[in-house]
């Protein structure tokens, strides 16, 4: 049950960031846009454009564990904070594995 938690928060969290940046617009939608794409690209093992759901929780999966740098099985605010994806320079840059 903590997995699915962690998972359901963390695909709310993402959700979230990107809505927030759609709502704005001109040049801010525009990077909104890109940032979009660029999850979609780190998503998408198979390339086919589209994230199917195994291969959204493939990559939260795989954040979850880049996130939580003490190992502990939970993220901190703090762990979160760091986060290229959910902390503060979240939609601004296309690929936060770069």
């Amino acid at each position: 049950m903590r997995r699915t938690a962690r998972v359901a928060f963390l695909t709310t969290a993402l959700i979230g960031a990107a809505s927030v940046a759609l709502a704005y617009s001109g040049k801010t939608q525009s990077m909104a846009r890109a940032y979009t794409r660029g999850l979609i690209q780190m998503m998408d093992r198979d390339r086919n454009g589209r994230v199917s759901k195994d291969e959204f929780l493939q990559f939260i999966g795989a954040e979850f564990d880049r996130l939580d740098t003490d190992r502990s099985g939970e993220l901190t605010h703090e762990e979160l904070r760091r986060s290229k994806i959910f902390g503060a320079g979240a939609g601004m840059h296309p690929n936060p594995h770069r």
